[in-house]
């Protein structure tokens, strides 16, 4: 066991039992009536999970939806319990998990402060002594005597994250939520869960956002299924779960024309493996592997990237840069590079045509299929919207 350990899971399982709808309507009626033989099927969340958190560290989980990530932090938190295993944990933890858990919705912010603070067994004076600091921290000061179940979703968080990392918890439980705060707030509670780890607390927290987890995490664990996939530094972590991602890359019609065989299409990551998982503001090559089936010359090749809505988002075309191919050979590979992708998170595909002497001689809709995770294109790691499309690289000043 390691002496440094504040947080230790040991064969942790969870089970759920979910009622299942009788196909027999007399059945149903009967279990109503005598609450008897009701039916249930398992749904195992957390299937035998062991890991380890060091004080001081942020500690990252990851994986897709339903791999098992809040159930983890809801047993961690002791708002349900494990069905088997354990979860020792050495503090005072604070809790962030889904927006609506944590505030009694009648009382006021200030009410919920000095309430967070009584359940952390902090005395009075210590929540007064920290009250104006996380009142100026949320940025909702003007509606601090206001019933919170009349707050939008972002002040709620903004108050809910203030209080959670300024109540001096020894562990600082984080799900998701930041995603629902402004860019603004994000970024000063990624700066805040950093000044909360160096000084020598302990934050465990759940992401989607890759480039916030590699940022922010020394360690990890990528879950799936409810088991661990993968653990210990981050970077390997992330790169597990970018590499297990699999999606459809065959063409959807046919690879030949009479005048050329497209043979296959790889997007490669700038960790240079063929993947078809980038992270925003990775530096992207697309390489198209063919065989020419005639004497082919000025070739012209047409590259348009749609969204999950068939709506295009922008194309890549070798004639912008006066590149188009005079010479081809029988066989080859033709590569596209895209310099930090500036795509926000989300599904794409690649149509790809060909043209020889502005003739069309060949064509191919939704070529490959990719999903952009949210990545480091700003410095920060902070994403805006999923409904904004493209990143464009800025600055800013003030004279």
């Amino acid at each position: 066991m390691n002496s440094r350990s504040i947080i230790e899971v040991h064969n942790l399982t969870k089970i759920y039992h979910i009622g299942k709808k009788s196909r027999d309507l007399r059945y149903t009626i009967g279990n109503i009536i005598t609450s008897k033989n009701k039916s249930y099927e398992k749904l195992l969340a957390l299937d035998d999970i062991s890991f380890n958190v060091n004080e001081g560290e942020v500690f990252g989980i990851i994986g897709p939806n339903g791999s098992g990530k809040s159930t983890l932090l809801k047993i961690l938190s002791r708002i349900t319990y494990p069905t088997s295993g354990r979860a020792i944990l050495r503090g005072r933890i604070s809790s962030l998990l889904e927006v609506g858990t944590g505030f009694h919705h009648e009382l006021t912010g200030r009410e919920n402060i000095f309430l967070n603070g009584s359940i952390l067994g902090m005395s009075k004076k210590e929540i007064k002594s920290k009250f104006d600091e996380i009142v100026d921290f949320s940025g909702i000061e003007k509606f601090i005597d206001t019933a919170v179940k009349h707050y939008s979703s972002g002040m709620y968080v903004r108050l809910a994250f203030s209080v959670a990392a300024h109540l001096e918890p020894e562990i600082l439980l984080v799900d998701e939520v930041l995603s629902v705060g402004d860019m603004n707030f994000r970024k000063k509670s990624m700066g805040k869960m950093n000044e909360v780890a160096s000084s020598g607390r302990t934050v465990v927290l759940v992401s989607h956002n890759l480039g916030i987890i590699n940022n922010l995490c020394q360690n990890g664990i990528y879950l799936h299924n409810g088991r661990i996939i993968k653990s210990g530094l981050i970077n390997s972590v992330v790169e597990a779960y970018q590499n297990s991602y699999k999606p459809d890359i065959s063409l959807s019609i046919s690879k030949k024309s009479k005048y050329i065989e497209v043979k296959e299409i790889k997007i490669l990551s700038q960790t240079g493996g063929g993947s078809n998982i980038i992270s925003c503001g990775d530096n992207v090559k697309i390489d198209i592997e063919f065989n020419t089936l005639v004497k082919i010359k000025n070739l012209l090749v047409k590259i348009i990237v749609r969204d999950h809505n068939k709506q295009t988002i922008f194309s890549c075309n070798n004639k912008f840069y006066d590149s188009i191919f005079k010479e081809v050979p029988k066989q080859g590979t033709i590569r596209c590079q895209i310099p930090k992708l500036p795509l926000n998170t989300g599904e794409y595909s690649i149509d790809l045509f060909f043209e020889e002497n502005r003739k069309e001689i060949f064509k191919v809709s939704e070529a490959v299929r990719f999903e952009v995770f949210a990545g480091s294109y700003y410095s920060t790691s902070i994403m805006p919207y999923h409904d904004r499309i493209f990143l464009v690289d800025h600055k800013w000043s003030i004279e």
